[in-house]
């Protein structure tokens, strides 16, 4: 069957099986047995990529060994005539959608536009309903999400302990294998949002060692690997492990389907405009990734992800264009205000702040962050990072002392939490106060205890900080 397209790279060629595949999943929410395309795609997926045995496939679909070898020969030749792509443009078919299924589709429309204590409250409803059902992974996954994003960690503590239950519990392997996914990528962003960075990196090491079995992924469980992916390269970022999150990016974007996540590409492009930006001040790259990032949000309406992404962008601008890059930042910041929770819109507040401050003034960006903080209670992660931007406005407005407090303080606590290049530009922001301030044994003491740390780990816009800080430290010497 593969014999046609042996000359095709590994990526391509695994899409193109992967879809073909695929190709035979039936449309809508059917899953039982009595359906032969669903038996098809099973036997498909369980036997001959997943390895289960013809046996044990044949009894849990209820059906004779005859039965199960007739049906797997018709499935492998559907799966020959789809290889060469034409699965795509099949008629699909469109039964019509179930009560359940349109509020299903109720809540995932809640969640792209920002409503997320909505599409919590939604969730909540409908989870006796499908208990025992594939749909109850992406409900108690919404859950999880939908509560994270709102503060809620207890809420969202809880709905991780119940995909873990499906995780452990179900009798369907795909079931178990989505579950065991979701529970990955949950706790891994829940430790995120909670400033444990370093216990983020060790669950996705986790992660992918119970799931490095790419080859024999579904194409939608090697969607949801990749999305896996990606948070392992957000956390590296982070961490200031750019190298490898741009491995973890290569190896995410040869699987993911679009057609299963329409905008997880454009995360990962996100992501891939973070790294030009911080670890080389490629800011012509950054635009690029970002533009093209954005469009694909414009297209799918995912609002949360919008705003951030123009966020990114006009931050990224600023480097050619600041008239024009304000505008975006406004923008986004407007619209992030809105619809990404209150601890995202802190983190794209904080990241904005430099820019803020120079168009506006210390006293202006002091407002916006108390602003943002009388809002709600931040996560540890947006906490720190707001001091951080506090620092940087104290300083410009002078209050030294203050400044070198809060920059100390916040990079000691980004440092114990595994965020090296915000603490790095903290304890930056420190020294420059200390100098500043008249304290130049202080600075000079503070600055070669930190000129390694910054040589390590500090962004791109900290380093060159750091050498006009440097050059200003030795003008003391006199």
């Amino acid at each position: 069957m593969l014999a046609p397209y042996a000359d095709e790279s590994h990526d391509r060629l695994r899409a193109r099986i992967i879809g073909a595949v695929e190709s035979l999943r039936p449309a809508g929410s059917i899953a039982k047995a009595s359906n032969r395309r669903y038996r098809l795609h099973q036997v498909l997926v369980r036997c001959e990529l997943q390895g289960e045995s013809h046996k044990a496939v044949a009894a849990e679909l209820g059906i004779s060994r005859s039965q199960f070898y007739a049906d797997r020969h018709e499935a492998f030749l559907r799966m020959a005539n789809a290889l060469d792509g034409s699965f795509a443009t099949r008629p699909v078919e469109t039964p019509l959608l179930d009560p359940l299924t349109l509020h299903h589709e109720y809540i995932e429309m809640l969640f792209k536009q920002g409503r997320f204590d909505a599409a919590w409250r939604e969730s909540l409803r409908v989870l006796n309903v499908v208990r025992g059902q594939s749909r109850e992974i992406e409900v108690w996954a919404t859950v999880a999400d939908a509560a994270r994003i709102l503060g809620n960690i207890r809420q969202s503590v809880e709905a991780i302990h119940q995909l873990s239950r499906i995780a452990s519990t179900s009798t369907n392997l795909e079931m178990r294998r989505e579950a065991a996914l979701r529970v990955a990528t949950s706790e891994i962003a829940l430790a995120g949002v909670q400033g444990r960075f370093n216990v983020a990196l060790e669950r996705f090491d986790r992660a992918v060692r119970d799931a490095d079995v790419e080859r024999t992924l579904s194409a939608r469980d090697a969607t949801r690997f990749a999305i896996l992916l990606g948070f392992g390269a957000e956390i590296c970022i982070g961490c200031g492990q750019w190298q490898r999150a741009q491995t973890l990016l290569h190896r995410a974007a040869g699987l993911i389907d679009s057609s299963l996540a329409p905008y997880g590409s454009a995360y990962l492009q996100r992501l891939r405009a973070r790294i030009a930006q911080e670890r080389n001040g490629d800011s012509a790259g950054c635009v690029q990734d970002l533009q093209d990032a954005l469009v694909a949000l414009q297209h799918h309406k995912h609002l949360p992800d919008l705003a951030m992404g123009v966020v990114e962008y006009g931050i990224a601008l600023a480097a050619t264009d600041r008239p024009k890059a304000m505008e975006y930042i406004d923008y986004g910041l407007a619209m992030a205000k809105e619809v990404c929770g209150f601890d995202r819109f802190a983190v794209l507040i904080a990241n904005a702040a430099p820019l803020l401050q120079e168009r506006s003034g210390p006293d202006t960006t002091l407002r916006e962050i108390a602003e943002v903080r009388m809002r709600a209670p931040l996560s540890a992660r947006a906490d720190y990072l707001i001091n951080v931007a506090e620092s940087d406005a104290r300083l410009a407005r002078g209050e030294f002392g203050l400044a070198s407090e809060i920059g100390i303080s916040a990079g000691q606590s980004l440092e114990d939490a595994a965020l090296f290049p915000a603490a790095a530009k903290a304890r930056l922001i420190a020294v420059e106060a200390f100098a500043r301030d008249g304290k130049k044994v202080k600075a000079k003491q503070l600055f070669r205890k930190s000129k390694d740390f910054l040589h390590a780990y500090a962004d791109f816009a900290t380093r060159q900080r750091a050498r006009r800080s440097g050059l200003f430290l030795d003008s003391l010497r006199q």
